[in-house]
C-alpha cells in the first residue's frame, strides 16, 4: 500500500532543509546474490540526530519502490 496514493498523509511532510554531516564508521564487504529484499514504498525519511542507518545498494536496473531486489551488498 502506498500512504501517499491512498491519501493517509495529509499535507507536505517537508520541511525546512539544512546540511547534514555523517561519519561512516563501519564498511561491511557482504553481499548476497538471492536477498528476496523487498523495497518499501517511501516519498520521504526523517533521521534524528544520534541515529544510526544502515545503507544497502543493489546493481539491478528495474529496482524501484514496491519491488523485490536479490543482489544487495
Amino acid at each position: 500500500m502506498d500512504p501517499y496514493k491512498e491519501k493517509l498523509i495529509a499535507g507536505s511532510l517537508c520541511s525546512k532543509k539544512t546540511p547534514v554531516r555523517a561519519r561512516v564508521v563501519a564498511v561491511m564487504d557482504g553481499k548476497l546474490p538471492r536477498r528476496g529484499l523487498r523495497l518499501i514504498i517511501s516519498a520521504t525519511r526523517t533521521l534524528l540526530q544520534g541515529q544510526i542507518h544502515e545503507l544497502i545498494v543493489t546493481d539491478e536496473e528495474d529496482a524501484a519502490p514496491g519491488k523485490t531486489v536479490n543482489r544487495i551488498a
